[in-house]
């Protein structure tokens, strides 16, 4: 089928790995969904999320043959490295390490850890990314980040401490975040543009609290991409629809799996959504239909810029309650760019 034949020319062949340990956090971010106080993180979790993620390497190793693909292997809380942590979780997370370094070819392989910055006892963490040599994920928000003056202190002093192992900066827009994005100068958010970190800008998937007030409407998304590409053009999201003549699916979800904290897998909506609020019926396990569906909703087929655009979140536009304009933002965004590069 042509939609078959578009995913593959479209979709990134890195083969991704998320894995969420567990979801105790020491923030509460208004538009995180995760149960904050999950700390119960123990061995028998930890092998029972081996025995899948095992499964799934062994499922894509012929195809990461074939296609000479990369491995990203992102390890994710909650909050790995809060203080309340005990010192033997670092002991099931370089168990974790070992197991992905062990079963993937080593030169194919990127490891990385997500981290609020939000702790005080950096020793160990320090120790962790020494013995192992794996990158450091950064995670920040414009707005509904809920932390104390004594959280954002610890963020800001271990910006500095760590600067020199971060690889990367996540960023969610949301629309609170777009809309203080764009009416207030961030001061940490210039710190890592002009250091330069790269930024990984993902857009907000509806949680089943608080979508009403985080989702983004068509005009909210246009405007931040206005936006950063008028004041922050550097950033990937930004360059690549510039500067790409050919730009992959943002979302590699086909080649993707998500092991979440109690060991539930999805390649994308690893969220518990009912299907009432989608359009689509709800796959867990592929996003093809999603594919199809935004394909045909958008008139990707004779769009002058589908080869250079990343598409937008398909779980975002499958989304019943998103408000939509007439002409796709992504479409009115590639539209005024290119005449104003010609």
């Amino acid at each position: 089928m042509i939609y078959e034949f578009l995913m593959q020319q479209k979709h990134s062949h890195t083969i991704e790995i998320e894995l969420h340990l567990f979801e105790g956090c020491n923030l509460s971010c208004g538009f995180c969904c995760q149960e904050h106080d999950d700390f119960d993180f123990n061995n028998n979790r930890l092998q029972e999320k081996l025995k899948i993620l095992g499964d799934f390497i062994d499922s894509k190793m012929a195809y990461s043959i074939e296609n000479n693909s990369n491995w990203t292997v992102n390890i994710m809380g909650g909050e790995l490295f809060a203080d309340q942590n005990p010192d033997a979780f670092f002991d099931l997370y370089q168990e974790c390490v070992d197991f992905c370094q062990k079963t993937i070819p080593r030169n194919k392989l990127d490891i990385s850890l997500t981290t609020n910055l939000v702790f005080t006892k950096r020793k160990r963490v320090m120790k962790f990314l020494s013995d192992n040599q794996i990158n450091l994920t950064v995670s920040y928000d414009f707005a509904g980040r809920n932390w104390s003056k004594s959280q954002f202190s610890q963020y800001k002093e271990n910006l500095k401490f760590f600067k020199d192992d971060i690889t990367r900066i996540n960023m969610t827009l949301h629309r609170p975040a777009i809309k203080r994005m764009i009416a207030q100068k961030d001061i940490i958010f210039d710190y890592f543009y002009h250091y330069p970190y790269p930024i990984d800008f993902t857009w907000y998937v509806p949680d089943l609290k608080n979508s009403k007030h985080y989702m983004p409407n068509d005009d909210d998304c246009l405007m931040a991409l206005q936006f950063l590409r008028d004041n922050y053009p550097k950033v990937d999201l930004i360059s690549n629809l510039i500067n790409n003549d050919i730009n992959p699916i943002q979302c590699c979800s086909e080649n993707r799996i998500l092991i979440d904290a109690f060991n539930n897998t999805s390649n994308c909506m690893y969220l518990d959504y009912g299907q009432k609020n989608f359009s689509t019926p709800i796959d867990r396990d592929s996003t093809k239909s999603l594919f199809h569906s935004y394909i045909e909703k958008k008139g990707c087929l004779t769009c002058q810029h589908f080869n250079k655009c990343g598409l937008y979140c398909f779980v975002a536009e499958d989304f019943k309650h998103k408000q939509e304009n007439a002409l796709c933002f992504l479409k009115e965004f590639l539209n005024e760019t290119v005449k104003e590069s010609i």
